[in-house]
């Protein structure tokens, strides 16, 4: 058994450097570019543009003769996915040379936080950028950390989500973030990570979680864990201590015994990969035999899972904006393990890629063409300024949303992300994303932006020393007076006592706060919105879990969704155990809603 963690260890330590090599030209390219970015960005243009100008956008837009930044922005406007639709409809249908004179591979869904019905044309050449920022990122986490070489890797993988659209003659969506690099860099990932990418093909989550779990722990080489949202990993660990026992078993066993059913033909390929070990069945007894209390730190301070995984670094994660209050609650489970934030990937393209030592994300200059329309009131919508800048014309400290022209087929396409911009790398910017723009909740014409709403329950919180491990405001509706309400659910840490007269003044400041928003304001006085309400979740009753599911059930992957602080939908009361402040505690919620004061 020593041998086969020796030949193991060996294997990985060739697929990760490997890896490196092949990422290091396109690294060694982005670093060059930082000296003269306006330059970079130009080249990036105009190969776009030559690339794509005998399509059928190209054409009615004259990409041919377009020669510099100025006539591209003369001929093409800022414009949302909206108008993207109708053509991405005619590629669903088979129609070539459309937006792209690459083949479309597939459509890829967006699981974004405002909207699971985007489809996403993606060619070979978007592939290409996606790996130009991906690449620079991975040889620069590998020379800085060259630890990683040597151990396996964890990269997020969700279950699949059943997509309702049947009549496209493309196919749709791709398994897991491996799908972004090539087939050479894919044989190699297929050594490195710990878990095999067909896990993707199990729709139920418990038993997604079961059979990740079970290689997982099997793998005592984990060196690296990259995943989106940082509830991934923690509810993804949750069971852990519940089911220990039988997947001790199944390691020591050779077997596979998750709570659901599998797939038989998928089953028989897991059971392949499902060698039996005990010698680590032995070591992982040994370890869950003091597990006395859920994370409990052992004599060396380090926890459970740190035991569990003695060669694990680093975690990738979302840590901006509304992930920070997750980033806590990780912490908590790996508090000795680096933690780098992501930059920012959209299905659309990526933006960023974090480099060790560097505050922010690198702009990915190489990747995409970016413009950026700066935010100069944050409460109020920015897409009636569509004068955009540069990259190399960005300033430190301001506010801009993002707009991409890529080869995937979107030109000057407004991505509704808001970053600020926190320093340079030579002329790179270096930014952080901040929040979605276009996340907007519009029942009555109160035009609530998340961008707004994420400043004011900031400064509330801070105010009120407030650390909630989670948050969301959404719309309620109240029964008795059949009017809506906005309600701030809100699950505050175990150490984190607050009085509800507390609680209470923290409702009227957020009431006074919203109403800095007019049309908000409007809304109240007309009587078609009710006075927002505060409303305590229940301690330890799962919130992130809930929210996860909730909308994975509405077609978004689970491991992609973001953390989001407004929500449009109607009715959280009905799914989230609690109580609205200054109403009778108990355990019916919709009878607190009957009793709106």
């Amino acid at each position: 058994m020593q041998n086969l963690l020796i030949l193991r260890r060996i294997k990985l330590l060739f697929a990760n450097f490997s890896w490196m090599i092949l990422c290091f030209k396109r690294s060694y390219y982005f670093h060059i570019a930082t000296s003269n970015v306006e330059n970079a960005q130009k080249k990036v243009l105009l190969r776009i543009l030559k690339k794509n100008s005998d399509t059928a956008f190209g054409k009615e837009h004259k990409l041919v003769s377009i020669t510099n930044v100025v006539d591209f922005q003369s001929r093409v406007e800022v414009n949302p996915y909206d108008f993207y639709k109708g053509y991405i409809d005619s590629i669903a249908q088979g129609e070539k040379a459309i937006l792209t004179s690459d083949p479309i591979v597939l459509l890829e869904p967006s699981s974004g936080s405002t909207s699971s019905s985007k489809y996403i044309p993606y060619t070979l050449s978007l592939y290409e950028e996606f790996k130009n920022g991906l690449s620079s990122w991975i040889y620069d986490l590998f020379t800085k950390r060259n630890h990683l070489l040597s151990g396996s890797a964890y990269w997020s993988i969700s279950p699949i989500t059943k997509i309702n659209k049947t009549n496209s003659k493309i196919p749709i969506g791709f398994g897991n973030d491996a799908s972004y690099f090539g087939r050479i860099e894919q044989r190699l990932l297929n050594t490195i990570f710990a878990v095999p990418s067909i896990v993707s093909e199990i729709e139920d989550v418990e038993t997604f979680r079961y059979v990740t779990l079970r290689f997982l722990l099997c793998d005592k080489h984990l060196a690296f864990i990259s995943i989106w949202n940082p509830s991934f990993l923690t509810l993804l660990l949750e069971p852990l201590e519940e089911w220990s026992l039988q997947l001790i078993r199944d390691i020591e066993n050779g077997t596979l015994t998750p709570p659901g059913s599998v797939n038989s033909d998928l089953k028989r390929e897991f059971l392949k990969k499902c060698l039996r070990d005990k010698q680590r069945a032995r070591e992982l007894q040994d370890i869950i035999v003091h597990w006395d209390v859920k994370n409990s730190a052992f004599v060396d301070k380090k926890t459970i899972y740190e035991k569990i995984w003695p060669n694990l670094t680093l975690i990738s994660c979302w840590a901006d904006s509304h992930a920070a209050p997750q980033i806590k609650e990780l912490k908590v489970l790996f508090p000795n393990i680096e933690i780098q934030p992501k930059g920012l990937l959209a299905t659309e393209g990526i933006v960023s890629f974090p480099l060790i030592g560097e505050k922010g994300a690198a702009l990915s200059i190489r990747s995409h063409f970016f413009e950026f329309i700066e935010i100069k009131n944050e409460f109020r919508n920015s897409s009636n300024a569509l004068k955009t800048k540069l990259a190399h014309q960005l300033e430190k400290e301001k506010l801009y949303s993002v707009v991409v022209t890529t080869c995937g087929g979107l030109y000057r396409y407004k991505l509704q992300d808001i970053i600020k911009v926190v320093g340079f790398k030579n002329q790179c910017p270096l930014i952080q994303f901040i929040s979605k723009e276009s996340n907007i909740s519009d029942l009555v014409g109160e035009k609530l932006n998340e961008f707004h709403i994420s400043t004011i329950l900031n400064d509330s919180f801070n105010k009120y020393s407030l650390k909630p491990s989670f948050f969301l405001l959404a719309p309620e509706r109240s029964i008795k007076k059949g009017a809506y309400f906005y309600a701030l659910f809100i699950e505050l840490q175990e150490n984190n006592i607050i009085d509800d007269d507390s609680l209470s003044l923290l409702a009227e400041e957020l009431e006074k706060r919203l109403e800095e928003n007019y049309h908000y304001a409007h809304c109240i006085n007309l009587g078609q919105l009710l006075s927002a309400k505060l409303f305590v979740i229940k301690n330890n009753s799962q919130a992130a879990y809930i929210y996860v599911n909730i909308c994975r059930k509405a077609g978004q992957k689970i491991g992609n969704i973001k953390p989001s602080v407004l929500s449009s939908r109607v009715g959280w009361s009905e799914f989230l155990e609690g109580r609205f402040i200054g109403e009778l505690n108990v355990q019916n919620i919709h009878s607190c809603i009957n009793k709106d004061s």
